[in-house]
C-alpha cells in the first residue's frame, strides 16, 4: 500500500497477501516531505453505498407491487360494470321476452353505453308491440271476410243454389280449398305470434293416431291431387299419442303439405 501511494498514484485499491482488499487515498506535501495516506478495507468502504442500494431496490419493490395492485383494482373496477352488461345481454339472449334494462351506472362511458343500449331494447319492443299489433289486426280483418267467403263457397259446393256445371264445380272446389288453406295460414301466423308471447295454449289428450293421420291425409288428397301426388298411411289402431289435437293436426298438415310441394309429380308419398 505505501509503495501504492510513493509511486505517484493518489488513490486506487490494492490486494494485500492475505487476500483482503483496502482502498487508499494519499496526498503529498512537498514543501515538508511529508505523505499523508489513509486506508480502510474495501468492505467497510463500500458498505454504506450497498446499504443504500438494497435500500433503494426494496423501496423500488414495494412501490412496483402497490402500483400494480392499484392497477389491477382500477381495471376490475372499469370492467366490472362491463362484465355486468355482458351476463344481462347473454340473459337477454336467452330469454328475449324478459325486459330488462341495463343500470346507468359506472364511469361516464360505461354510462353512455348503458343508455345507448336501455334505448335500443326499448325500441325493440315498441317495434315488437307494433309488430304483434300489425299481426293480430291484419290476421282479424283477413279471418273475417274469408269466413264469409268460405261460408259462401262451401254452399255452393253442396248445391244450395241447384246443381253447377262441371267446369264451374271444379272451379268452386279449388276456391273453397284455397280458401281453407289461407284460413290455416292466418291461424299459424297467430298460433306462432301467441307462441313467441308465451301466450299459446295447449290441450293435450289421448288421440287415436290412425285417425288423426286418416283425417290429415284426407284433408289433404285434393292438393295432393292437383299436383300428381297420391297419398297413403299405414293404419295402425291400437297406436295412441297424448297430444293437443288441433295442434298435432296442424303438424300433420305442415308435414304433409312440405311433402306434396316438394314431391315429383306422380310419386306416392307414405305417412307412417
Amino acid at each position: 500500500m505505501i509503495d501504492a501511494a510513493l509511486s505517484g498514484i493518489p488513490s486506487g485499491v490494492v490486494q494485500r497477501p492475505d487476500g483482503e482488499r483496502w482502498i487508499y487515498a494519499s496526498r503529498h506535501l512537498d514543501r515538508i516531505g511529508w505523505v499523508l495516506l489513509r486506508a480502510v478495507p474495501y468492505t467497510q468502504a463500500i458498505a454504506p453505498a450497498r446499504t443504500s442500494f438494497m435500500l433503494y431496490l426494496a423501496i423500488s419493490l414495494i412501490a412496483l407491487v402497490l402500483i400494480i395492485i392499484v392497477v389491477i383494482a382500477l381495471s376490475r373496477a372499469a370492467t366490472r360494470p362491463l362484465e355486468s352488461m355482458s351476463r344481462r345481454i347473454r340473459r337477454m339472449m336467452k330469454h328475449p321476452s324478459d325486459r330488462i334494462r341495463l343500470r346507468e351506472t359506472g364511469p361516464p362511458e360505461v354510462r353512455n353505453l348503458a343508455r345507448a343500449f336501455n334505448q335500443l331494447m326499448a325500441e325493440r319492443e315498441a317495434l315488437d308491440a307494433l309488430k304483434d299489433q300489425f299481426v293480430s289486426t291484419v290476421s282479424h280483418e283477413l279471418r273475417t271476410p274469408l269466413t264469409s267467403i268460405g261460408g259462401s263457397l262451401k254452399l255452393l259446393d253442396a248445391g244450395a243454389t241447384g246443381p253447377l256445371p262441371p267446369k264451374a264445380g271444379k272451379l268452386v272446389a279449388m276456391a273453397l280449398r284455397n280458401s281453407e288453406q289461407l284460413q290455416m295460414l292466418i291461424s299459424d301466423l297467430l298460433d306462432f305470434n301467441k307462441a313467441a308471447q308465451g301466450q299459446l295454449v295447449v290441450t293435450p289428450e289421448i288421440v287415436k293416431l290412425a285417425s288423426a293421420m286418416e283425417a290429415a291425409c284426407r284433408g289433404n288428397r285434393t292438393t295432393a291431387a292437383t299436383r300428381g301426388v297420391q297419398l297413403t298411411y299405414k293404419e295402425d289402431s291400437d297406436l295412441c299419442v297424448r297430444a293437443d289435437p288441433y295442434r298435432l293436426r296442424q303438424i300433420l298438415d305442415n308435414y304433409i303439405s312440405n311433402a306434396i310441394k316438394f314431391s315429383p309429380r306422380g310419386l306416392r308419398d307414405s305417412l307412417c
